[in-house]
């Protein structure tokens, strides 16, 4: 015997809606992930950021404090752990047995010859301006 039309029909519709509703809840877990990944991605920028703030503190630092520089150059090297770090820090490299006084920066290099042009020029005639 065969069931009757709207016994077909209602089972349809059910099939119908478990398909939407299994299509609904797929998408609101995408969502869902999507949301958590903005978070997740939002918070690593963040850290990054304190990181390089802080990192721009410490360099600030040991510029203007020597015991400080002293310090950094000895212990920094020795939280370098993989090959990729001691390469990217490889002037702050280390011998085993004797600290190495690190190259000097071009932008350092630069400061110190600004400081020493400057504390010249105080030395020099000063001269009234032609054109005023």
């Amino acid at each position: 015997m065969n069931p009757p039309s709207s016994e077909t029909a209602l089972e349809r519709q059910i099939a119908t809606l478990k398909e939407r509703t299994r299509k609904a809840e797929t998408i609101l877990k995408i969502r869902r992930q999507r949301r958590e990944n903005r978070e997740l991605t939002k918070q690593r920028k963040l850290e990054t950021r304190r990181k390089i703030l802080t990192g721009k503190a410490v360099l600030i630092a040991i510029e203007h404090n020597p015991q400080l520089k002293d310090w950094f150059y000895t212990q920094f090297p020795k939280h370098l752990t993989n090959d990729r770090d001691r390469k990217l820090f490889q002037e702050l490299t280390f011998n085993d047995n004797a600290a190495q006084s690190p190259r000097p920066s071009r932008l350092s290099q630069l400061r110190q010859s600004l400081s020493r042009l400057s504390s010249l020029t105080r030395f020099l005639p000063r001269h009234r301006n032609p054109l005023s």
